[in-house]
């Protein structure tokens, strides 16, 4: 009787998993679905070769991936892991130790992602 409960609850905890990992797939799924590429532009690319104004009146530079910090940064976005489920910057820290002395850094680099619409913060998260 023991080993029927034990079987029902793993299959009951396997069907659960996998329910969740469909869930996680469609996610990623549906955000690769969001890139249309006849939508993109010659003019598209000006924005990432120049300063873009910040809401605050500063300029933020734009991203060199002539750096190494910046390629592995982008490395690490494009990871299917955070398409999915989305990231903070602690997640980042982790992976990017070699490359970024603190989270700010990140952060700042991120925000040169952000003006430009690359990257878009989630409200009501802490990154």
């Amino acid at each position: 009787m023991n080993s029927m409960r034990n079987y029902l609850r793993e299959s009951l905890y396997m069907r659960d998993y996998l329910r969740r990992d469909i869930e996680s797939n469609d996610r990623l799924l549906s955000r690769y679905a969001d890139i249309d590429t006849g939508t993109l532009s010659d003019e598209e690319s000006t924005r990432f070769h120049q300063p873009v104004p910040h809401a605050n009146g500063s300029m933020i530079a734009a991203p060199d991936l002539r750096k190494s910090c910046q390629t592995a940064l982008f490395r690490s976005l494009l990871n299917p892991k955070y398409a999915s489920s989305g990231f903070r910057t602690g997640d980042l820290s982790g992976e990017l130790g070699e490359y970024f002395e603190n989270r700010a850094q990140i952060r700042y680099e991120l925000k040169k992602l952000r003006v430009r619409g690359l990257v878009e913060r989630v409200q009501g998260k802490q990154t």
